[in-house]
């Protein structure tokens, strides 16, 4: 599978269709946000998406030291929802910083199996560094994102692609989706 950076991608709704495999378009498409395919640094900017511990839900390796920042329009904010937590604890541990500088916020730091409650930052920027020892690890995590931007999103544009679909037709007509005809 070629990696490609499908946030920035799906972001502008741009698909290199040359470039990307079904197994990509399916997923950045049929889920309406894209999966963070780089494992430890990433900066994501689409209006929604899916950030994972490096090989989730196999267990990520030791002595890893991760930043992800999550970066939306100006005077947006970001929702956090954790669909799956697993970390060595207390040593393993993620902290999720509300923006980027180096005195951001702390707006909580997690460790062990219990999957912590929604966080909503108060900036358009979160700042996700995930810190792992040298030994042993856990499942990881799986937390999808999404900016308050995303109500702007037109969910026609993604049903627009399908359009030979018909129960995809007759679900946008009792939805009342604006463009589809």
């Amino acid at each position: 599978m070629q990696l490609i950076d499908l946030p920035s991608t799906c972001a502008n709704n741009i698909l290199p269709f040359s470039h990307i495999t079904i197994q990509e378009l399916l997923l950045c498409l049929l889920s309406t946000f894209c999966i963070n395919f780089f494992p430890c640094f990433s900066n994501f900017t689409a209006p929604m998406g899916t950030v994972l511990s490096p090989d989730y839900p196999e267990g990520y390796g030791n002595n890893l030291n991760c930043v992800w920042l999550i970066i939306s329009e100006p005077g947006s904010r970001i929702h956090l929802a954790f669909n799956d937590f697993d970390l060595e604890p207390p040593y393993d541990f993620l902290t999720i910083k509300d923006g980027d500088q180096s005195g951001a916020t702390i707006l909580g730091r997690f460790s062990g199996a219990e999957v912590p409650s929604h966080l909503t930052s108060n900036s358009n920027v979160l700042q996700l560094e995930f810190q792992a020892d040298h030994s042993m690890s856990g499942r990881g995590f799986n937390i999808t994102y999404s900016s308050n931007i995303c109500s702007q999103i037109k969910t026609s544009t993604f049903v627009h692609f399908m359009v030979g679909d018909y129960k995809l037709k007759q679900y946008a007509k009792k939805r009342n989706i604006r463009g589809y005809s």
